[in-house]
């Protein structure tokens, strides 16, 4: 079987809930380790989107009679894929590299262009006197300037905490605990069945959205940002963007994006962030702050 052919079955296999939760947690794994993956992954989310493709969660939403809470998004009460497929936030790793690279040089060149002036002009042939100062001063502008990765990492490290939620849904304290003592794969392996064997009725769907803001929480701390965001992302799509969870969500996308070393996107959800009701606010501000976006 050639590689393609594994990547159909496996994302097949994904959107029809056919993996267990071993396999699910693998595939997120090799899903942020594999560009090849991910772009065969954000191909078959377009042409579902496209397509209006549904998952088995919707047909088992209609059996069920489940009742769905947000039908803007056309999501089920329980599922965790929807049939409006989210593309995963990604960025190239080489678009990055050479936008550094173009800003490094472009910022020496500038300097050096700069230096080269500012000695003023010669008068009759003799050379203008040496000023060790410049010499100085030019050497110390010429070392190297920190790139979008440095900078991106360096407030990942100084805005991330754990999670530490005390308001969260009794129903799901398990699998909070879990999180909270590192039990991280006792949280990526919890199902929606799981949930519903503690009889929920109405609050399903936010339980589930709570449980998938928990695994998102579990990869970010395993390094797997990949994993992290695209379980955030099943959040931000079904929660209502007053509630809790999406507010916990959203914040939590952004450092995962930081980690990730997109800075952009990132700064983006922090400025949404800074105009809502989120308890994250004044986190978000002072992210913009250390990032130098006004």
């Amino acid at each position: 079987m050639n590689r393609q052919k594994e990547f159909d079955i496996k994302i097949a296999d994904y959107f029809d809930d056919k993996m267990s939760a071993e396999q699910e947690e693998a595939f997120m794994q090799e899903l942020d380790d594999s560009d090849d993956l991910r772009e065969k992954y954000e191909e078959e989310l377009t042409i579902r989107s496209v397509l209006g493709t549904r998952t088995s969660n919707e047909k088992k939403a209609q059996v069920g009679n489940v009742i769905s809470v947000n039908p803007q998004a056309g999501i089920n009460a329980l599922g965790s894929k929807n049939n409006t497929p989210v593309i995963p936030i990604y960025r190239s790793i080489s678009s990055i590299a050479a936008a550094v690279i173009l800003i490094v040089a472009g910022a020496a060149l500038f300097i050096i262009f700069k230096n080269n002036n500012s000695a003023g002009p010669t008068a009759a042939g003799i050379p203008a006197s040496k000023d060790t100062t410049k010499i100085t001063d030019s050497h110390n502008l010429l070392a190297p300037l920190p790139n979008n990765a440095e900078i991106a990492a360096n407030a990942f490290g100084k805005f991330y905490k754990p999670y530490a939620s005390s308001n969260d849904p009794v129903e799901v304290s398990e699998y909070l605990q879990d999180y909270k003592q590192g039990r991280y794969a006792d949280v990526t392996k919890a199902t929606e069945a799981d949930l519903q064997q503690m009889g929920v009725n109405d609050h399903g769907q936010g339980l589930m959205q709570y449980l998938q803001l928990y695994k998102g929480l579990a990869y970010l701390a395993q390094n797997n940002t990949g994993g992290a965001l695209l379980k955030f992302d099943s959040v931000l799509n079904t929660a209502h963007k007053d509630e809790p969870q999406y507010y916990h969500t959203q914040w939590y996308s952004c450092l995962a994006l930081l980690k990730q070393g997109d800075i952009s996107k990132a700064s983006n959800i922090a400025g949404i962030i800074v105009q809502s009701k989120s308890p994250y606010k004044k986190e978000a501000g002072e992210l913009l702050k250390e990032l130098g976006v006004k």
